[in-house]
């Protein structure tokens, strides 16, 4: 199952990331530099990647690919939970943040944004 965005407050910062990634492969390093920071700036202290209640395991992955493989990889160990996709936005603009630091050889802060990640 896909998670609503509507009922998501960090939808609004993978749109984010999504353009940002837009950005960057249209060679637009700047305006992916500014999105991607916006969204660092509003990520959690207390960040969780995954919650799990009485309807099953919710957790934020980074794309359709890894969903589906978690999905098969569960089916497969006979576990039998209910999983939720929700977007990911934090750990993705850290990772595409630490990129950029790369393609503009700023090799002293790649590992600040890699290590967030």
């Amino acid at each position: 199952m896909i998670h609503d965005p509507n009922t998501n407050p960090e939808s609004a910062d993978v749109e984010k990331v999504n353009a940002a990634i837009a950005a960057i492969s249209s060679r637009d390093i700047d305006a992916a530099e500014r999105l991607l920071l916006a969204v660092i700036a509003n990520t959690p202290k207390d960040y969780s990647k995954s919650t799990e209640d009485g309807a099953g395991l919710s957790i934020k992955f980074w794309d359709q690919t890894a969903f589906i493989h978690y999905v098969t990889w569960q089916k497969y160990r006979g576990i039998e939970k209910s999983v939720t996709w929700i977007g990911n936005a934090y750990p993705r603009a850290h990772y595409y943040m630490g990129f950029l630091c790369v393609k503009r050889k700023q090799f002293d802060r790649v590992s600040e944004y890699l290590d967030k990640g």
